[in-house]
Order: C-alpha cells, then structure tokens, then sequence
C-alpha cells in the first residue's frame, strides 16, 4: 500500500500516521468507494493502528472486568430485564426469526471475535486476534487459525473446546438445520481442531472478510457440541432453555 499512490493510498499514510481516527478512515474510505470488507481489512492491519486508542475507554467500548468479579457465579447475580418492541421468541441465534432473538441469544451464547463500536476486532472467545504478525492469518488469506481462551465453561461446567468451533460450522452447513447463516460459514472449506485451544479455518477461496465467520452478535455464536450433537429435539429444548459460555442465563 506505502508504494502505491491515489487517494486510497493517501488516506492509509494519513492513518498510519495518526491523523485521522479510525472512525474517520472508514467513512472516508466508503465515501471514496473502497468496498467495506476492503477498507476494515485494511483497517485492522495498518502496522500502527494496533497500537493506537488499544484501550476500550479510547475507543468507547469495552471488555470484560479485570476485578470485581471474584467469586460469582454466571446467573446468580440478579435479574437482567430488556424492554424491547417485541419479545423473543427463542435463543437459537443461527436460527433467529429477526433482531429481537438475536439481542437475546447474544447474552447467552457468544462468538470467537467481536466488535468495538468503531469496528475494531476484540476477542471474546478467542485468546487473541489474529494477524499476519502473530502468525493466526495467511499471507494469502486463506486461512485463519485460532488461539481459544483456556478454562472456559459451559454454563452446565463442560469445557469449551476447538471441538464446539467445529462442530458449529459443520451444523449452520448442514441444510437439515435451516441456519439462517449458511452463506456466511459456507466461506469455509474445512474446519479443524488443531488441539483442544486451537482451530485452524480454510477457505473456499482467499478471504478479506476472514474475521466474518464466527465474528459478532448476530451471526458469529458457537454453539455447544456436547448438547446438540444429540439432534433436533435437543436443539428444540436449546433454543428455549440455552447452554451458553456468556455471563447470563434464561
């Protein structure tokens, strides 16, 4: 990109260099017609943008406590009541019926990345976001391998594992399920446990929107194999009374 020129290439030495927020880099990269996938790829790879506004409050968003928390238990530290315009119907979020499920769902259940509120990637259950420079995305982007947190549990105590990463893509894949996110995760050609902590994605074909799979409130939930894997009508008492790694249950 350094040794290219126009006005793309101009906005990203801008960036680099501190001048404009990342905020501003997307809308001006929108406005000059660079493709949204395109310009949040770049974004989330710019050399000095790592390490700029890296803190949650600079960025005005927010990740787990680091204290105050010892010693609680996930669903026993009081009611949580949303009013939205319409009541979930369940918390099936692969198979959510609109916006309302999915707000619900993702209290409950939750995806390997997320999102600042200016785009940037955090990880949720992921121990990391990769890169190139920590060696998580391929050079040619077609493939991304994932680093898991360690001692994550379901809220039944079973252990969250690379085996639930997988077992979720091969299930939104499998028409049998009418996953209303289908087309995002038939980007992977495979999906493998490397180990326990990691799992490595392959793509179809070379990916700028890598992070898209498994990323995000409404589409990127894992779900947990050890429950589902016993078929459909476990799936149809999951959606009304769900397994979830998040700190709330129903």
């Amino acid at each position: 990109m350094a040794n290219q020129s126009g006005p793309f290439a101009a906005l990203y030495e801008e960036l680099k260099a501190g001048r404009v927020s990342r905020r501003q880099f997307m809308n001006r990269a929108v406005q000059l017609g660079v493709g949204a996938p395109v310009a949040l790829y770049v974004l989330n790879n710019a050399p000095s943008v790592a390490a700029q506004d890296a803190t949650p409050a600079a960025t005005g968003g927010s990740t787990a406590p680091s204290s105050g928390t010892e010693g609680q238990t996930r669903g026993s530290g009081g009611e949580l009541k949303m009013l939205q315009w319409q009541g979930v119907t369940h918390f099936g979020l692969h198979t959510a019926t609109g916006t309302k499920d999915q707000l619900g769902a993702s209290l409950i259940t939750e995806p390997l990345l997320s999102f600042l509120p200016d785009g940037t990637l955090v990880p949720a259950l992921a121990a990391e976001v990769p890169s190139e420079e920590n060696g998580g995305v391929a050079a040619d982007l077609s493939t991304v391998t994932y680093k898991l947190k360690p001692g994550v549990l379901w809220s039944d105590g079973t252990p969250f594992t690379a085996a639930d990463v997988v077992f979720t893509w091969q299930w939104t894949t499998d028409p049998a399920n009418n996953a209303i996110t289908t087309t995002t995760y038939q980007l992977i050609s495979n999906c493998e446990a490397i180990d326990d902590l990691t799992v490595k994605l392959t793509f179809a074909s070379p990916q700028l929107g890598w992070y898209v799979p498994f990323c995000g409130s409404y589409i990127g939930s894992i779900y947990p194999k050890h429950i589902l894997e016993a078929g459909a009508d476990a799936y149809t008492a999951f959606i009304q009374s769900p397994i979830g790694t998040g700190p709330y249950l129903v």
